[in-house]
């Protein structure tokens, strides 16, 4: 998934693993020179493609998508992405 800064969205990467033993952070790929990077969600927006509907997508507080259910990690807590439907929506994890 792509993610920004929320403060600089110049600074831009690629994310979609947690960290392990890391209470609310996420791994972050930065692009283009390939540094990692472990943030917290609510440092970061990411872009939702299906967000409303909205062809280009929504960039968004990414402790917002988590808690509207927009992003939602598998059963192991380990990785992240948006729900394939409805009803992983409305479980929660996938």
């Amino acid at each position: 998934m792509r993610v920004r800064l929320a403060d600089n969205h110049s600074v831009a990467g690629l994310s979609g693993q947690f960290v392990p033993n890391g209470m609310g952070e996420v791994v972050v790929h930065f692009v283009p020179n390939g540094d990692c990077d472990a943030m917290f969600a609510s440092e970061l927006e990411v872009l939702l493609n299906a967000a409303a509907g909205s062809i280009n997508g929504d960039w968004v507080n990414m402790s917002q998508a988590f808690k509207d259910r927009d992003l939602i990690p598998d059963n192991y807590e380990r990785t992240f992405r948006e729900p394939a439907d409805i009803a992983e929506r409305m479980r929660g994890w996938y």
